[in-house]
């Protein structure tokens, strides 16, 4: 799996020691509500707060963990979530990574954006998930789950891309020297099909690449826009259809809903032509038709973005997650009680 290209950015693992922690509480679930996702305390020197994803080996396939835990050691951007520690107890891996208060673009719009989030918060929020993707395909992968519950924020403004477990690299042919499209459609991307281009759901013998991105960047911005993905109103058949014959999803405002559209929340807003834009190239159905991540960086839309703010101003309703906000673990007691093993690759 490895590249002269890929090698530079990776990260160097490093022997360490293990953490000591105090649980605070539950703030998510994760793996499709597989897994416990908990906020804990790291004592000692350096500590502060983390997030701690428990995966059960019983309920997650082993491979797919392996998977997650090997990207986020080995990758390193500023728009990529990081990666602090991983170990084993028992049939589960606890996977430990920076704590990013504001949680998921998701939770944002769940708890204070039902109709979406202000325009000017999706510019910022746009431009760093292009830079992280664009570092991803200059290594040749493909995320391939790019959406508001994978995009990470901080009240400073930071931006941070998950969801590494679905990634996978394009293999170079031997002989041409060229990238030969994915044919892969595992189990673990069912739960995405919202997000996922038509290329990839025809599952054919062309396959699917790099541009497959974009189109799910393109419905993470109607998700953003809108408070809500395409298509999540159809049954999935509709929805593969709707997808199959190229049916373009659109942001709501007042420029695109008719006079009889009961969204009244929708129709007061009217977002710029080169937001439009921008989410109209993403969405071509056809791969081919779309822009690729470097030249969307250079679009008007997200030239827009002079300098990195602080969400507290971007997004004023949205409230970081405190420790006295949090959830009880239901299995407090476990966790505090295992005798950890470091987890080596």
């Amino acid at each position: 799996m490895k590249s002269s290209r890929a090698s530079r950015g990776a990260r160097t693992a490093t022997t360490m020691e293990m953490p000591v922690i105090t649980i605070c509480g539950q703030i998510g679930r994760a793996y499709s509500g597989l897994a416990d996702v908990l906020l804990v305390k790291r004592e000692g020197k350096g500590g502060g707060l983390s997030t701690l994803r428990i995966l059960s080996t019983e309920f997650i396939d082993y491979e797919q963990i392996k998977k997650e835990v090997w990207f986020l050691r080995w990758l390193s951007h500023p728009n990529i979530i990081a990666f602090e520690c991983a170990f084993s107890v028992d049939t589960d891996v606890y996977v430990l990574t920076p704590f990013y208060d504001l949680c998921s673009v998701l939770r944002v719009i769940q708890a204070h954006y039902k109709h979406g989030i202000p325009e000017k918060a999706v510019v910022q929020i746009l431009k760093h998930v292009l830079l992280a993707v664009q570092y991803l395909h200059e290594q040749n992968i493909v995320h391939r789950s790019i959406r508001c519950s994978h995009i990470l924020l901080s009240s400073n403004g930071a931006v941070k891309l998950a969801g590494l477990r679905h990634c996978a690299f394009l293999r170079r042919n031997e002989i041409t020297e060229a990238h030969e499209p994915l044919h892969e459609f595992g189990p673990e991307l069912a739960e995405g099909l919202l997000w996922l281009a038509p290329e990839i759901l025809k599952q054919d013998l062309y396959g699917y690449g790099l541009l497959s991105d974009v189109y799910s960047i393109g419905i993470t911005l109607c998700e953003m826009a809108n408070g809500f993905p395409p298509f999540s109103d159809m049954e999935r058949l509709q929805m593969l259809y709707e997808k199959s014959k190229g049916t373009t999803p659109r942001l709501l405002d007042s420029t695109t809903l008719q006079e009889d559209d009961a969204a009244s929340e929708q129709k007061r807003r009217t977002f710029t032509d080169s937001f439009h834009n921008i989410t109209n190239i993403c969405l071509k159905p056809a791969s081919e038709h779309r822009w690729p991540v470097a030249r969307l960086l250079t679009h008007p839309f997200v030239r827009s973005m002079k300098k990195t703010r602080s969400f507290n101003d971007l997004l004023p309703h949205a409230r970081p997650t405190a420790i006295r906000n949090v959830e009880n673990p239901s299995n407090r007691e476990a966790v505090n009680s295992a005798t950890p093993v470091m987890w080596a690759f």
